[in-house]
Parts: C-alpha cells; sequence; structure tokens
C-alpha cells in the first residue's frame, strides 16, 4: 500500500501539523527547526531510505507541488509499505521546499498520522541526499545523518 507523504507547513495552507513552527531565526517562521539529529528523530516515527523512481509536476490550488514517486529500501524502525509516494512543494527555495530528483536516493525522516497519512518531519532538515551508499547533509546542512546511517545500510 503507497503512503501519502506530504510537506505540512502552515505557510502553505494545505495541511497544518504541530510540528510546524519554530522559534529559530535560521529558517522560515513556519518551518520545524531541530537543533540536532536527536531531536529530528525524536519528533519522527520513521527514517527511510528511498530511492526516487519518478518526479510529477502539479499545481494544487494554484501552488506548484511535486509528486515524488519511490521505493524504500530501508527503514528505521520497520515500515511496512514498499514504496511511497511524496507530494512536496516544488523547490523555492524556502525551507518549506526540497529538490528530490528522479533516480536520486535519500534517507528522509517521517511521521505518521492518526488517520495513517506520512509527512516530512522537516524539509529542510529531515532529507539528506545519497551518493554511492554514503548519506550528505541535509538541504539545512545543520547536522550530518550520524548513527542513523548505519542503521539505514549507508555510510556517512
Amino acid at each position: 500500500m503507497k503512503k501519502m507523504l506530504t510537506v505540512a507547513c502552515a505557510a502553505l495552507g494545505v495541511v497544518t501539523v504541530a510540528a510546524c513552527g519554530s522559534g529559530d531565526d535560521r529558517v522560515a517562521e513556519d518551518s520545524p527547526y531541530y537543533g540536532s539529529l536527536s531531536e529530528l528523530e525524536a519528533a519522527s516515527d520513521y527514517a527511510l531510505r528511498i530511492s526516487v523512481t519518478d518526479v510529477e509536476a502539479s499545481v494544487v490550488d494554484g501552488a506548484a507541488w511535486d509528486v515524488v514517486h519511490g521505493d524504500v529500501l530501508a527503514s528505521d524502525p520497520s515500515f511496512s509499505d514498499e514504496a511511497v509516494t511524496l507530494e512536496i512543494p516544488a523547490d523555492t527555495g524556502t525551507a518549506e521546499s526540497v529538490e528530490m530528483a528522479s533516480g536520486g536516493e535519500y534517507a528522509i525522516f517521517v511521521k505518521v498520522s492518526d488517520d495513517g497519512d506520512v509527512f516530512l518531519t522537516s524539509a529542510d532538515q529531515g532529507v539528506f541526499p545519497i551518493s554511492d551508499g554514503v548519506a550528505g547533509s541535509s538541504d539545512a546542512g545543520t547536522f550530518s545523518l550520524g548513527d542513523a546511517a548505519s542503521r539505514l545500510g549507508l555510510s556517512e
């Protein structure tokens, strides 16, 4: 069963999650901020390693979105689905958006709602590009993937 992953930020007027909002001036006002990987992990339900199979452009309520389709390669803890669909705002350079490319591999941190919907915990801090089995820094570059890398079968 595919899960719908959605960046949940009130600034987009689409979905609101309690995790949105930040007291840190270094990121957008409505984007969550985590001071460490431990804080990001504590706020997340899962860490997923995904391989992006396709990215489609979409427009929802006049806003540009990317619909990212990916295969789940590894998870911590165990995630029941083998594939995911991730709806993210098209990359506009803000903290609420992130670019994910077809053929790319990423480690992402997600939350699951009571209804089973899956959301990125943080677009700029919770998406780590992977190259040749090695995890890079998140878009914000705030911290590395740390020991979560080995749990997802990666090197740091």
